[in-house]
């Protein structure tokens, strides 16, 4: 919700009793966000663009703005999926105790390895892909944590409910949480991170 005067921006306040609030700041009507004009909405966005891009510019390093170099840390930069997936395979093979993972979609029948095997329909090696390398793990005693969106039932499907029976049969060491318990409308888990020991 947004003033219609000077465009401040009211999202502290909710509920339809907002439509005749008044703006603590110049005392204009405040009014939905959606009933501004698409050509207003536009000019806003456009300037509050701008304003992020003059910060950024100002700098002498423009990535020192939001993300400043960290000295003595192990990172690993990978630019793209063969990289990343081999890698996280690696990490997942040496987990000893724990192993936490967040998915928006969890392909748990994707190879994160790609060794050619004649002998696999799929052409890979079985034991490359995830569901598998998690079952390994968790019949090695290592427990297994998964949070998964739960999506809501008209938007994309995430198959959800799919991927939490089928991994918690794979083993008792694996445990899988649908979140929200209820029906997200205006977000949504995006993230995804691994966290390994």
């Amino acid at each position: 919700v947004i003033c219609k005067h000077c465009k401040n921006d009211m999202a502290a306040f909710h509920g339809p009793a907002i439509m005749r609030m008044n703006c603590a700041k110049c005392n204009g009507i405040v009014k939905a966000w959606d009933s501004l004009q698409a050509t207003e909405r536009r000019k806003l966005f456009l300037e509050k663009k701008r304003k992020k891009l003059r910060n950024v510019f100002r700098s002498s390093d423009p990535f020192s703005y939001s993300y400043p170099n960290r000295d003595n840390i192990a990172v690993r930069w990978h630019v793209d999926g063969k990289s990343f997936f081999t890698a996280l395979a690696a990490a997942l093979d040496g987990a000893q105790t724990e192993i936490f993972l967040s998915f928006w979609i969890m392909m748990y029948n994707m190879y994160l390895r790609r060794v050619p095997d004649p002998s696999n329909p799929e052409g890979f090696r079985l034991e490359d892909r995830l569901d598998k390398i998690l079952e390994k793990k968790a019949k090695e005693g290592v427990k297994v944590y998964i949070l998964l969106w739960d999506e809501t039932s008209f938007a994309l499907p995430n198959y959800s409910a799919e991927a939490k029976e089928y991994l918690e049969k794979l083993h008792k060491n694996i445990f899988v949480i649908r979140h929200p318990p209820f029906t997200p409308v205006k977000w949504a888990h995006h993230q995804k991170f691994m966290v390994i020991d």
